[in-house]
């Protein structure tokens, strides 16, 4: 079996870029708040959302900030459709 390396370099894996972009194409305002930060044997779990024009379209929760953002972010493109 062989990869169609050009295939796979249309395939957009950062959700978070795709996310800021759009918005910033339709003019619409794209924000990541953290939520919740838990403590929890020594690493803090982060809840965080991904908000257009302060509208919640996806939460994520991770160990990691980024990874939290990218999976909100992910999120809201499958809800916004993007």
């Amino acid at each position: 079996p062989h990869l169609n390396i050009a295939e796979l370099e249309k395939i957009d894996y950062n959700f978070k870029s795709k996310l800021i972009n759009w918005a910033q194409s339709n003019k619409k305002v794209c924000a990541f708040k953290v939520l919740d930060e838990k403590r929890a044997d020594h690493r803090i779990l982060y809840k965080i959302a991904a908000f257009i024009d302060e509208v919640s379209h996806g939460e994520a929760e991770s160990f990691n900030k980024k990874q939290a953002e990218q999976q909100a972010a992910e999120l809201a493109c499958k809800a916004l459709g993007i």
